[in-house]
């Protein structure tokens, strides 16, 4: 990990404490998933009003891949590899949330009064993390490490920014690719607007 330092890194004032958060390229790279990811499902959800008069009976499935659009007033489909846009580029976005939380991303920078003691010390007054290293050491950077309060913030923490966008992507794919009756893609298209918000 590259972590750069502000310009004039002397202590000139030691009785006080700068914190810096230093992102790199990893927590863009993170981020830039979560940003394709969510304007896959707002193209899925255009798609999805834009044909619902279109389906003939409740009981007839399709995917929304499937479905006419109109574009200008006109119907049209997407062609084999126009409907494989869609699901590639929710991959890429699955892989650039994964990588990003894999890859240390960011650095917690003690300076100050307490950077310089912990110098002499001999501690380290840089710690870089990924989202993955994060969670897994936050009970340990606490007072009470067992406690139902730091491990129910973990959770939080895991679930939103792991879980609900890997659940997002995941069935906002279905929603795509599977065929479904109009009743079916409502409720999934419902699951998809509440992992969305």
């Amino acid at each position: 990990t590259n972590t750069t330092s502000p310009t004039n890194t002397s202590i000139t004032n030691p009785s006080s404490m700068d914190v810096f958060l230093e992102p790199n390229n990893a927590l863009h790279t993170f981020n830039a998933g979560t940003m394709l990811s969510l304007f896959i499902s707002h193209a899925c959800l255009h798609f999805d009003r834009s044909t619902r008069a279109l389906i003939v009976t409740r009981t007839h499935t399709e995917a929304l891949k499937n479905h006419p659009i109109t574009v200008g007033g006109r119907f049209a489909r997407f062609t084999r590899a126009g409907q494989a846009v869609i699901p590639l580029a929710l991959m890429l976005s699955l892989g650039a949330l994964v990588g990003g939380a894999l890859i240390e991303s960011f650095a917690f920078v003690v300076r100050g009064a307490a950077g310089w003691a912990l110098g002499l010390l001999g501690v380290e007054t840089t710690r870089t993390h990924s989202l993955l290293s994060l969670i897994e050491t936050m009970p340990s950077n606490t007072a009470a490490p067992t406690s139902f309060g730091i491990h129910f913030l973990q959770a939080t923490f895991v679930v939103f920014s792991l879980a609900v966008p890997i659940a997002h992507m995941f069935f906002t794919t279905i929603l795509w690719l599977w065929p479904l009756t109009l009743a079916a893609q409502t409720r999934l298209f419902g699951l998809v607007e509440v992992l969305h918000a």
